[in-house]
């Protein structure tokens, strides 16, 4: 990959992330995906639990360009193991939605 692209998959990356972390911030606050202080916690106020959330949708987005451009054939070197790709996207979802309910309804760890 030229360093160019990489340059700019990374810039993209970054700015996607600080874009969506109010957002997902506001959201957090509204749903009551919080940790209030006390316990083991020592921030001052309610802090959300949405943080996978701002990592999720930036690599949503870009699985999402990604699979668009190889379906629509628009990049040659794009030839990905759909298997693999579509796995790995389904898993990191599991894992985010098991997360936001165990933030939100407290789940025992078994």
């Amino acid at each position: 990959m030229p360093l160019g692209v990489a340059l700019s998959l990374l810039v993209f990356g970054f700015a996607a992330t600080y874009a969506a972390i109010p957002q997902v911030k506001k959201f957090g606050e509204r749903w009551g995906l919080v940790a209030p202080p006390g316990g083991r916690r020592h921030h001052p106020q309610d802090t959300p639990l949405t943080g996978g959330w701002a990592l999720f949708l930036p690599l949503m987005a870009a699985f999402l360009a990604f699979f668009g451009l190889a379906l629509l054939g628009r990049s040659p070197r794009l030839r990905p193991e759909w298997p693999r790709m579509l796995s790995l996207f389904l898993g990191t979802t599991w894992i985010l939605i098991l997360g936001t309910i165990d933030d939100r309804l407290f789940l025992a760890w078994r």
